[in-house]
This record gives structure tokens, sequence and C-alpha cells, in this order.
């Protein structure tokens, strides 16, 4: 994917979030074989004003193609006409129906740059708490709750997710730090590998906080109190305690006894008076 197609995002579940990260991030554009095309290290390849921008008369006053929020609003740029949108909630308008982005030449730049890699490199400084950081085509903006990339400019172009991750670490790089990504990689897409075709790839991370420190060398058990006392009691019965026992076992023999003598009983009376009566056969 081209540089100026992605856009890198950072959001945690404290409500922080951070569009179009472009701080000590470094870009740089890549051949379709991985070579890369120029040597300069680029903060956002996107960065600057367009050649429409710098060449635009104080006089000028763009449409917004009915999404002015008020009388004589101006937009002059295909940036501000898609912002004029969103603001009213409207879908974007397509480059090629817009005269800001025809004149700035968007759809022509980002033709000419299908097919290219980005190589990226740097630090992001997020919270400690649980969140994410993506790269994803499009300008990113907040509708509500709603995190949304505006992918209309690539609605008819091919988008290639393979990618190799070097290296993805947290906190301070120490000797002997091993990163679960490190050298992971998923290639282009093509009739035997579909790894790489559109689609949404996530990684699930756990980390935790270290900090390495020389210290005595040893072996160390650590252990932790529970708030919860476990008490354990003993009794002895007494010899009256015994005999009590006994007895209660001794009665309930004698009466499980005595229930079924009743019931032998009583079945031989029964089928007695049924062979003195004749109704045995």
């Amino acid at each position: 994917m081209p540089c100026s197609w992605m856009s890198l995002d950072a959001m945690d579940i404290s409500g922080e979030l951070q569009l179009g990260v472009d701080h000590e991030i470094y870009r740089r554009r890549l051949d379709p074989t991985g070579d890369a095309l120029d040597n300069e290290e680029q903060h956002d390849i996107t960065l600057g004003k367009s050649p429409r921008e710098r060449e635009l008369k104080e006089e000028y006053c763009g449409s917004c193609y009915g999404a002015e929020e008020r009388d004589g609003q101006c937009c002059n740029t295909c940036t501000e006409v898609h912002d004029a949108y969103r603001k009213k909630g409207w879908a974007v308008k397509a480059a090629s129906g817009v005269e800001q982005c025809e004149s700035e030449g968007e759809e022509h730049r980002l033709r000419e740059q299908q097919g290219e890699g980005c190589a990226l490199w740097g630090s992001l400084s997020v919270n400690k708490v649980a969140g994410n950081f993506h790269f994803a085509p499009g300008r990113s903006y907040q509708r509500g709750s709603v995190h949304v990339h505006d992918l209309v400019p690539f609605q008819d172009k091919d988008i290639d997710f393979s990618h190799h991750i070097v290296s993805l670490s947290f906190g301070t790089v120490y000797p002997g730090m091993v990163n679960p990504l490190d050298g992971v990689a998923v290639q282009q897409a093509n009739r035997d590998n579909a790894q790489g075709q559109p689609g949404m790839f996530q990684y699930f991370l756990k980390t935790s906080g270290l900090s390495p420190e020389h210290k005595l060398p040893g072996v160390f058990f650590f252990y932790d109190l529970s708030p919860i006392k476990v008490e354990i009691r003993e009794y002895k019965d007494s010899f009256l305690h015994f005999l009590t026992n006994v007895c209660a076992i001794v009665g309930g023999i004698f009466t499980v006894a005595g229930l079924l003598d009743g019931m032998v009983y009583f079945g031989h009376n029964a089928l007695k008076k049924k062979v003195e009566l004749g109704k045995l056969s």
C-alpha cells in the first residue's frame, strides 16, 4: 500500500484518540519489488500544500456542493469539501466529481502511486491502558463514537495488504528481549496464496512492564497472603458419645429387621388365605 494512501491511528479505552499520527513516524516509498524510491526520511509524504492550494487567489471561493454551514462559506480545497460533507453526515463525494479535487490532481496522484509499498518506522506514545493502533487506507475521522475511514477514493483500486513486521516492541529495548511479532510476514495475494487479499489483519498483544536492572543473583520465591483465613479444628469424642452412636446403630438394625419381618409375615399370611380359599391355581 502506498504511503500516501495510509493513515496511522491510535485509540484506547480511556477515550484518547490520535488520528493521522505522523510525529516521530517516518515513511519511505518503495517500488513493487521492495526497493526504496528515495533515500529521504519523511514524516508524512502527504504533508505540504498542493500546487492548487499555493496558487489560489485571495478572492477565490470554491463551492461546498450544498454542504455549507453558513452563507458565503468557501471550500477551496478537496479536503475542505470532504470535511464539509462529513460535518453534514453526508457520503463523501468522489474526487472525479469535485472541481477542487480534480484541480489538485488527487485522483492522478492516487493512480500514479498504485502498486507502491511503504516502509514505516519510529515510535508511538500510548497510554498504559488497553487500546489499538492500526494502519488503514483513507483519511480517518470520528463520527460520534464511531471511527471511520474515507474509502471513496479507493473503490476502484486494488489494495495489497501484504506486510512484513521487522520489529515491534513496547517500552525500553534491553538485551535478550524477545518480541513475538518480529519477523512476521504476510505475502502478497495470488492464485495460490490468499493471505494478502483485502481484509482485516488483527494481532492481539499482551504486554507486561519490565525494567531490566543489575540485581543480586540468586533464587527468589515470591509469595502473597490471602485475605481469607482457614481454621482447622479437631475434636475428641467422649465415651458416652461412643455409646450413644453404638446404641443408635443397634437400634437402627433392630428397626430394619422388624420392618423386614413384618413384610414377610404379612406376605405369608396373605398367601395362606388365598390357598385356603382355593384361589391359587
